[in-house]
């Protein structure tokens, strides 16, 4: 802080008699006067030095500031510079980026064409396969069935000429307990019957229902797997027939024995008795053969589940097949408005080609006039100050200093044409390397460049 300064000192003026001014002065009160004026002075010449320092201190941080706002000021230019800068190969790259997109979208729309091309051949082969299989599976269906009912017809003829056979050879004293036994059993081969035909026409609905639909999948295990059974039913109805064949043959060789002797009546019943007690093996195998029978009918009807599930996925596939083709036409849709911007790009490309073609041309038609021109006018100065100089009669000193200076200045002409053609090299190249750029994009997305002679016309 600067020194105080009393209110004398600050006043700067000796104190003075409150009487009147016309009172001698006191020399005691002038020395302490001049005492206070050097006090006065002093504590000045201290405010001075201080103020001094202190103005010092502010041009030096006034400098120091301003030195460091000029820094900040350049640092922030070269930021803004830097920042143009990546803000342009940003820009280029960008524009890069967006041009390989384009291609890869390009591509991908073609790959899926193909692929859906493709994928619709095949469908509609497997289709005409299917079909064809299918009229085939459905012929054999009809001949295994009428088939079936002939031979189901000539053994139900043939179980009703033996049952009337049996009926017409019983005599009427045996009639009664082999009426009862026959009874009996008619009853159970009759049901065993019925049941073997309602598991065998289920069977055949389910074999035929599998054989519908199980399509392309199971078909040629199902055939293999139809003639296995079909074999097997045909053994087992000719096992039945020669069961009875061989019954009616005991049968009629028993009544011909009654006939010839009623005493070996008692014999002819046990053997009755032991054959049909011979009988409940075949019984029991048959009931083995329904059980198994059963078992193959689960398993028809879990195939049947696997064909439901195997519907479901086909509808699935069908749903995914409309969107795909749904996606198609829209995929089509944006391929003709990508064609047609195409088409545009590549008009105003061509015309904007054209346009700097003619810039160039012009250019190098004026620079080639100009160049002309000056060759014309040099001549024409050189053939003036030969002239001019024939008819000064200068001294040799002289001409030769006007000889300097000319060819300094025909030096600097020259300079200037080599200029101009340096320019004119450098517009050539630019134009040889944007008609490059421009054959390299055509090529790039599958366009056909103009013809340089053409360009080079235009």
């Amino acid at each position: 802080m600067p020194p105080k300064i009393g209110a004398a000192a600050a006043s700067g003026k000796p104190k003075k008699d409150k009487k009147g001014g016309g009172a001698p002065a006191d020399p005691l009160a002038e020395l302490r006067n001049m005492e206070d004026i050097h006090e006065v002075l002093a504590k000045a010449q201290q405010l001075r030095t201080y103020f001094q320092a202190e103005r010092d201190k502010v041009n030096d941080m006034w400098n120091i500031t301003k030195k460091e706002l000029e820094n900040a000021r350049f640092t922030l230019q070269n930021a803004e510079g830097e920042l143009e800068e990546v803000e342009r190969d940003h820009q280029m790259e960008m524009k890069v980026y967006q041009q390989k997109v384009r291609h890869l979208l390009y591509d991908q729309r073609v790959s899926v064409k193909q692929l859906r091309e493709e994928s619709d051949a095949v469908l509609r082969q497997a289709e005409a396969a299917h079909t064809q299989r299918v009229q085939q599976i459905e012929a054999e269906r009809q001949q295994r069935i009428a088939g079936m009912q002939s031979a189901r017809e000539s053994q139900e003829s043939r179980i009703m000429d033996q049952r009337d056979g049996h009926q017409y050879m019983l005599t009427v004293t045996k009639r009664r307990n082999h009426e009862k036994e026959v009874a009996r059993l008619q009853a159970a081969y009759e049901a065993k019957l019925s049941t073997l035909r309602e598991d065998m026409e289920l069977r055949r609905r389910a074999e035929v229902q599998d054989a519908e639909e199980r399509y392309n999948l199971h078909i040629n295990h199902l055939l293999q797997q139809h003639e296995n059974k079909f074999t097997e039913m045909k053994t087992y109805y000719n096992h039945i027939t020669q069961n009875n064949l061989e019954i009616i043959q005991s049968l009629k060789d028993e009544i011909a024995t009654m006939k010839k002797n009623d005493d070996h009546n008692e014999g002819v019943m046990f053997e009755i008795e032991r054959e049909n007690e011979n009988l409940v093996a075949p019984l029991e195998q048959l009931e083995k053969e329904v059980a198994e029978l059963q078992a193959k009918k689960q398993q028809h009807i879990q195939d049947k589940e696997n064909l439901r599930s195997t519907r479901s996925r086909y509808r699935l596939l069908q749903q995914q097949l409309n969107t795909l083709q749904r996606e198609k036409e829209t995929l089509e849709d944006q391929y003709k408005s990508v064609y047609n911007e195409r088409e545009d790009l590549r008009a105003k490309f061509e015309s904007a080609l054209r346009e700097a073609m003619d810039v160039v041309a012009e250019r190098n038609n004026s620079l080639h006039q100009d160049l002309i021109e000056a060759h014309a006018r040099l001549e024409q100065r050189d053939a003036q100050l030969s002239g001019v100089l024939r008819a000064m009669g200068l001294e040799p000193a002289s001409m030769e200093l006007i000889s300097s200076e000319i060819d300094a200045e025909v030096q600097q002409k020259n300079q200037i044409i080599k200029d101009l053609h340096f320019e004119m090299r450098r517009v050539e190249k630019k134009m040889n390397a944007m008609v490059e750029e421009y054959e390299r994009r055509c090529r790039a997305v599958g366009l056909p460049p103009l013809d340089r002679a053409s360009v080079v016309q235009v």
